[in-house]
């Protein structure tokens, strides 16, 4: 019954993120922290940025309602340049999705922090390719391998999701100097063996149902103005609902809203305010 009260408190969580910077590389996620109860306590975001080229990275805590930096963590080795944070409240996990650079320095993909206790420290470091033993070197702690020693650089991972009972993982990675277009899998969020393949991207945004079987993707209308040889045209799109499978990848009819009106997966109504984001 615990088990299934946490499940379900992941799942009401949201999450929002964002990343950019100008001298600086920033990937930045906030989120409510949840007493034993189940009361939200207060808001904090963790951001984990660094300078460009060699300059050393570090994860940040802030306090949003005091506007207070309340943690910084010790330099982190081997992040390349953090690009999306997944945040995991059943076990206190910070997820680092990271790119790269043509002159960075080697790096590991997906960095996993424990950030619990007001303290960070890495519990795992990932890789995307699985050959010569990469795997257990980043598991080892061991530097990842520089670009003369591979055939071809590290790909970089675009997106982590983390499931609802912080046991598996969903990323998007792909190739930085070939074009292999998004790949996504489920990873073991402790080991980081590959559990199966997705032919479906999970998105950041999506709902998920309290089992943690399916996601829904749900979107607004919205519309747009498109220059046509000199003609301005207005272009209209309707919001939709979507449901994907977590274990398959398989995706449900499209289901169109008028209106923008039922806005909410099929298996209940979101009790929290839906905040749509696009860029």
């Amino acid at each position: 019954m615990a088990k299934r009260h946490a499940l379900a408190r992941a799942v009401r969580m949201r999450h929002a993120a964002a990343a950019g910077g100008l001298a600086a590389v920033l990937a930045a996620t906030a989120l409510w922290l949840w007493s034993e109860g189940g009361a939200s306590t207060f808001p904090v975001a963790y951001v984990v940025c660094g300078g460009d080229y060699r300059s050393e990275s570090r994860a940040y805590r802030v306090d949003l309602l005091a506007g207070q930096l309340t943690d910084v963590s010790e330099p982190l080795e081997w992040v390349g340049a953090p690009h999306h944070l997944a945040y995991d409240p059943v076990r206190s996990r910070l997820y680092v999705a990271s790119m790269n650079k043509k002159w960075s320095p080697p790096m590991w993909p997906v960095t996993s922090l424990r950030v619990g206790g007001g303290e960070f420290e890495v519990a795992g470091r990932f890789p995307t390719s699985r050959e010569n033993n990469l795997l257990e070197k980043a598991r080892a702690g061991e530097a990842p391998p520089s670009r003369k020693m591979m055939a071809e650089p590290m790909r970089e991972a675009y997106r982590v999701v983390v499931s609802p009972d912080g046991r598996e993982l969903y990323v998007s990675y792909g190739g930085l100097y070939k074009d292999t277009g998004a790949i996504m899998q489920v990873w073991d969020a402790d080991t980081g063996e590959v559990l199966r393949g997705m032919p479906s991207v999970i998105s950041r945004a999506a709902t998920w149902s309290p089992d943690g079987s399916h996601v829904a993707a749900i979107w607004p209308s919205h519309g747009r103005e498109v220059n046509n040889d000199g003609e301005v045209v207005a272009e209209a799109s309707k919001g939709g609902v979507q449901v994907i499978s977590t274990r398959t990848g398989e995706k449900s009819p499209l289901r169109h809203l008028e209106n923008n009106k039922g806005m909410h997966p099929p298996w209940g109504r979101i009790e929290e305010p839906l905040i749509y984001l696009f860029y």
